[in-house]
This record gives C-alpha cells, sequence and structure tokens, in this order.
C-alpha cells in the first residue's frame, strides 16, 4: 500500500522534457513547403509537439491504470496505490490531471469497467481549484463529471481543519496514506514539517469484543485488560523498529537509497534514520460489538464508546512519549 502524493506535480516535469523532445524531433524531420515563414513553421512545430505529448500522457496514464489493476499477488489483491492531484497550475501539471480524469472516466478495457486503483483523490482548496475563476476551476469541474459516473475521485478538503492549518502554516500537502490513514507530523534536523517519503510500520489491532467478554461486565477490569494488551501492541512494534533498524540500505535502493524515503542512506548504511519518521498504528476493532457484550444501556452506549477511544488515544501518546517513536491510533 502506498501513495504518491501531488502525482500531477511529479510528473509534469517529465511531461516538460517529453513535450521538448517532441519539438526537436518535430524541428528536425517535418518538413512542409506551404510554410515559408519561421514564425508560422515554429507555431505548428509546437502545436505538433504538444499534441504528440497529450497522447503520450494519457497512453502512460492508460497504461499505468491497466497494469495496477491486472497485476495481483499471491492473495490475489491488486496494489493498492493512491495518488493525490489537483494544485498544480502549471502547463503539464494541468494536463496531468486533466487526463487523469480522463482516463478513469473512460473506463478500463473493451467492457469500460471502472478501474478501482490508483484510487485518485482530488486536492480542494478554494483559491486553487474551488471558487470560479481559479486556476484549476476547469478541473474540479471535470472532476465531479467524473465522480457522477465513476464514483471517483475522492475529494480531500484542504480548506478547513488540521490540513488546512498544516498547508497554511508550511505550504506541506497531507496527502492521505494509502486509504485513510494520514501521518502525525514529524521535524527534520533543521526543523522542517515533513510529510512525503514517510511509512507506517504496520498496525496491530485490539480485539475490543473479546476483550470485553474477558472483562464479563466490570468495567475496571476492562480497562485494564486495554492497558495490558495495548502495551502488548506497542512492544510488538518496538521489537519490529529493531529488526527493520538494522537492515540495510541495499535491500531497497530505490526508496532507502535513491530518494523514495524522506531522507536517504547509503546502500552499505542501515535504515534506521528513515524509520524515526515512520508511525506505528494501534488498531482497534468491534465497539459496538463490544458494548454489547459489556451489557451498556442505551443512554450510555454513545458516552462509553468515546470515552474508550480518548483512552486508547491517550495510550498511544503515552507510548510515544515513553518509545520515541510515532504510535498512532487506527480505527481498523
Amino acid at each position: 500500500m502506498f501513495t504518491i502524493p501531488e502525482i500531477d506535480t511529479v510528473l509534469a516535469k517529465y511531461a516538460e522534457l517529453s513535450y521538448k523532445t517532441n519539438l526537436k524531433f518535430c524541428k528536425e524531420n517535418v518538413q512542409d513547403p506551404l510554410f515559408d515563414t519561421s514564425d508560422t513553421m515554429d507555431e505548428r512545430m509546437e502545436e505538433m509537439a504538444y499534441k504528440m505529448t497529450i497522447r503520450e500522457i494519457e497512453q502512460g496514464i492508460q497504461g499505468f491504470e491497466t497494469k495496477l489493476n491486472t497485476v495481483s499477488n499471491s492473495l490475489g489483491q491488486v496494489p493498492f496505490v493512491t495518488a493525490t492531484f489537483g494544485l498544480d497550475t502549471s502547463v503539464w501539471g494541468r494536463e496531468i490531471a486533466k487526463n487523469l480524469i480522463k482516463v478513469r472516466e473512460k473506463g478500463m478495457g473493451q467492457k469500460k469497467t471502472t478501474a478501482v486503483f490508483p484510487k485518485l483523490v482530488f486536492l480542494h482548496r478554494a483559491e486553487v481549484n474551488g471558487n470560479p475563476g481559479s486556476p484549476n476551476f476547469d478541473i474540479k469541474q471535470e472532476a465531479i463529471q467524473c465522480s457522477r459516473t465513476r464514483l471517483y475521485p475522492d475529494y480531500l478538503s484542504l480548506d478547513s481543519g488540521h490540513l488546512a492549518e498544516v498547508y497554511e502554516r508550511s505550504g506541506k500537502v497531507v496527502s492521505n496514506m494509502g486509504c485513510r490513514a494520514f501521518l502525525s507530523p514529524f521535524y527534520n534536523e533543521s526543523g522542517e514539517e515533513i510529510y512525503t517519503g514517510r511509512s507506517n510500520i504496520g498496525a496491530v489491532s485490539l480485539n475490543l469484543p473479546k476483550i470485553a467478554l474477558e472483562a464479563n461486565g466490570d468495567w475496571n477490569k476492562f480497562f485494564d485488560l486495554i492497558e495490558k494488551y495495548s502495551e502488548m501492541v506497542f512492544e510488538i512494534h518496538e521489537d519490529y523498529y529493531k529488526k527493520i533498524s538494522k537492515m540495510k540500505g541495499s535491500t531497497n535502493p530505490l526508496y532507502f537509497c535513491e530518494g523514495g524515503a524522506w531522507t536517504s542512506v547509503g546502500y552499505d548504511e542501515t535504515v534506521g534514520k528513515i524509520y524515526e519518521a515512520s508511525t506505528a498504528s494501534l488498531g482497534y476493532i468491534g465497539v459496538n460489538e463490544m458494548l454489547n457484550a459489556m451489557n451498556t444501556e442505551e443512554k450510555d452506549r454513545q458516552k462509553r464508546a468515546i470515552q474508550i477511544v480518548r483512552y486508547l488515544k491517550k495510550l498511544t501518546e503515552n507510548a510515544t512519549m515513553k518509545y520515541n517513536h510515532l504510535y498512532a491510533l487506527y480505527s481498523t
């Protein structure tokens, strides 16, 4: 499971290179005696190169989408990939975004089925693409039309809430990691907020109904068990942190050494520094069934549910302080 944050910005520079290559090809290989002025010929070459590049973008996205949805692992699962886009106002950034939407709306294969991956997430910011007259407002309208027919893209608001605060404070976009998880803040040695190139090392979940059955209606025992099993989860993660931190950069050069991660190490260096920015998740499942098992009265159910989630959140905050690793709460 991984995310390509702001894929339009990532790919825009490569589209620019393709355009320059196509323009050079046109100038060297296309001759038209009907045009006898250099200005007219240059304009025509630029138009041809532009169309060639647009076609390459569309074909590239089609190929990417097709491969993601036809390659599976031994469990029959396809790679869970998310791509966010919508904020790039450059010429080629806009074209990448438009073609992501166009390819998804057209459908995949002869039957024009809706592709599941990459999961498309449109980054919404009022002054960039949300308001009439904003630079990418037309792309938002195309995204809405695509959502009407394909249910994609999803939309992530950078206009209010925590994600907006980060964007306004640092200029950084916090893209969701995989399906729905978001990374907590991490600051590098120079104090810069880092979100791209980080990871979650895994989630271990508490089976709340099982714990409730074990507590047998005793809330004090229930919370003692929650703390006991949560500590077991943290110990599992700490053990994993130690193991993966001993790996060498050569085990995954693209991620550890060549720019995939938020910082890089050498091929023969250990990767512990990279995982300093990674989170580990305490998961939970079965809140409603847990309340049933604890014979919770109807009037107390919501209050109890919130109390338990807050307690779990506090445990992750304490673990972050205790172990000096970033722990997060994850609704499984």
